[in-house]
């Protein structure tokens, strides 16, 4: 039963799937929907391909094969985040997120990250989860907090 487990889309951008496409445990191949365009800003011309894991990201970036990460998964994108950006940094670009040449840079920085291989759907969704988790990381060092 396939809900039973959680889901990873994949957005076939270089070629349809063969023998040549990373790993076993393939679900199944969708078109490619027009939304996946509008969505994510790629285009999944050979289809979308749906495996019941995570591919790992240096598979994902030799097969043109970027994950489009829905708005549940979107913990995954900020755990890569947090992992490879200094908190201080991260939150200079969430002060000046308003400024839209600053949010296209940051999501630049965010993407380069990860070689282009993982997509969000909804930015809004995903810096306000990032938001939320360097608040959390952050709070135990706040100034003034007893010993």
């Amino acid at each position: 039963m396939e809900s039973a487990y959680k889901l990873y889309n994949y957005a076939l951008t270089l070629r349809p799937i063969n023998a040549f496409t990373p790993p076993d445990g393939l679900i199944r191949v969708e078109a490619n929907p027009k939304e996946t365009e509008e969505l994510y800003g790629i285009n999944a011309q050979h289809g979308i391909a749906i495996y019941p894991f995570l591919i790992e990201q240096a598979k994902r970036v030799d097969y043109g094969m970027p994950v489009l990460l829905s708005d549940s998964q979107t913990d995954i994108l900020v755990d890569v985040v947090l992992e490879g950006m200094k908190l201080d940094r991260i939150e200079d670009y969430l002060f000046e997120i308003g400024d839209t040449q600053i949010r296209k840079s940051f999501m630049a920085r965010i993407y380069g990250l990860t070689q282009n291989s993982m997509l969000v759907a909804n930015e809004d969704k995903f810096l306000a989860a990032l938001a939320q988790r360097v608040t959390i990381r952050k709070k135990p060092f706040a100034k003034g907090v007893a010993q």
